[in-house]
């Protein structure tokens, strides 16, 4: 409360975020929508990578034993992101069909 005045911080100026970030999305993701997802999407001002996986929950992701559909996704990005690999991935905009296929 001494650092904002209130219980709630104020909300981020996300637009200052320069730096890259993936969304891994799902319409079945009980702690978001897609349409936050979006809409934080657009206000990042960095590069972005968005991947919609159709059938996945928020937990599938950490705890899910579909995570090993989404592991070599993620493995790709950061070896693009590194500089291990070009940066196709990164450009790629999508997530690879299997991803989409299993969720």
């Amino acid at each position: 409360m001494k650092r904002y005045g209130s219980e709630i911080p104020p909300l981020y100026d996300l637009s200052k975020i320069t730096s890259f970030v993936a969304y891994y999305t799902s319409e079945k993701d009980v702690f978001s929508t897609r349409a936050l997802t979006d809409e934080t999407f657009k206000e990042v001002s960095g590069p972005t990578y968005l991947c919609e996986m159709s059938h996945f929950h928020h937990l599938d992701v950490a705890i899910g034993k579909t995570f090993k559909y989404i592991l070599p996704d993620v493995c790709d990005l950061i070896d693009s992101l590194s500089g291990y690999a070009d940066d196709t991935k990164m450009r790629s905009g999508g997530c690879p069909a299997n991803i989409r296929r299993f969720g």
